[in-house]
C-alpha cells in the first residue's frame, strides 16, 4: 500500500491543471473561492497522477464514475490493473490519495477540528463516543475526536456504505488492550480481515487508513508516503489493531 499527497495552494494548483481534462478544468472554474478550487485541482490531479504510476497511461485519460452508494471507479483500468484500488482526501491545503493491490480500502485526512466541532458534529457519534470525548476533552485531548472520525470516515470509504448512511452506524472505542474497538451496524469488526492504520500528518490532525485484505493475511508490516511533487519518502505509520480474534457476527 502507498500513499501519495501533495500541496494544495492556490499557487501550486497552477501547474496541477495540465493533468486535468477539459471537463474538469470547466469545473473548477465554477467554484469562486480560490482555496476551493486549490482543493479540487491538486486532489484530482493527485489521483490521476497515482493511478498512472501504477496503471499506466497518461493521467489526462483516466474516465470515472460512481457505485450505487457513491465510491468513486476508475472506469478505463486495463486487464492487468483490475484489483488496483484507490481512495482519496483532502482537508485544508493537504491532499492524500492510498492505492492497495486488492481488498476494499478508505483513507481521511482533517488537518484541524474546528472549535465547537464536537458539539457541531455530535449525531455523527454513538451515546459511548460522545461520553469518551467529553471524558477526554476534560483530560486536554483534543486529538481523539479527529481520530475517531478519521477512522469512521475512513472505514465507511473501504466498506463502501458511503457517508450517507449515517457516521454513527461506525463506533470507535478508546484503546484497549489488544487494540482499538471498532463495530459497524452493532458488530464488532474481525479483526483477521480489517486493518487500521493511523498518522499525524505535518503540521497536526490525523489520518486515518482502513484496509480490508482479501487473503485474511496480517497487517501490511510497512507503508509509504510519496510525494508527488518531489519523488518518495518514508513516513511512519501507527498501526492499530481492531482487536483480537474473530468476532460473531463476521463483517
Amino acid at each position: 500500500m502507498h500513499v501519495w499527497t501533495t500541496d494544495l495552494s492556490p499557487h501550486a494548483s497552477l501547474a496541477a491543471r495540465a493533468f486535468l481534462p477539459e471537463h474538469e478544468r470547466m469545473r473548477a472554474e465554477r467554484f469562486l473561492l480560490p482555496h476551493v478550487q486549490a482543493q479540487y485541482v491538486g486532489s484530482r490531479m493527485l489521483l490521476r497522477r497515482a493511478l498512472s504510476a501504477y496503471a499506466g497511461g497518461q493521467p489526462v485519460h483516466w474516465l470515472f464514475g460512481a457505485e450505487p452508494a457513491g465510491r468513486p471507479v476508475a472506469l478505463n483500468l486495463p486487464a492487468e490493473g483490475h484489483l488496483l484500488r484507490f481512495s482519496l482526501s483532502h482537508s485544508a491545503d493537504l491532499a492524500v490519495c492510498a492505492l492497495a493491490w486488492g481488498g476494499e480500502l478508505g483513507i481521511d485526512v482533517e488537518t484541524a477540528a474546528p472549535e465547537g466541532a464536537e458539539d457541531d458534529c455530535e449525531d455523527a457519534f454513538t451515546q459511548r463516543e460522545r461520553a469518551n470525548l467529553q471524558r477526554d476533552r476534560q483530560c486536554s485531548r483534543p486529538s481523539r475526536f479527529l481520530e475517531y472520525w478519521t477512522i469512521k470516515e475512513a472505514f465507511l470509504k473501504a466498506h463502501g456504505s458511503g457517508l450517507a448512511g449515517g457516521m454513527n452506524r461506525v463506533e470507535v472505542t478508546l484503546p484497549v488492550e489488544g487494540g482499538l474497538g471498532v463495530c459497524f451496524d452493532g458488530a464488532e469488526l474481525d479483526a483477521s480481515k480489517w486493518q487500521i492504520w493511523l498518522q499525524e500528518p505535518t503540521g497536526g490532525g490525523r489520518c486515518a487508513i482502513v484496509r480490508r485484505s482479501v487473503d485474511g493475511a496480517g497487517p501490511l508490516p510497512h507503508l509509504y508516503s510519496m510525494n508527488s511533487d518531489n519523488g518518495s519518502a518514508c513516513t511512519t505509520w501507527r498501526l492499530i489493531s481492531t482487536g483480537a480474534g474473530a468476532a460473531r457476527p463476521e463483517i
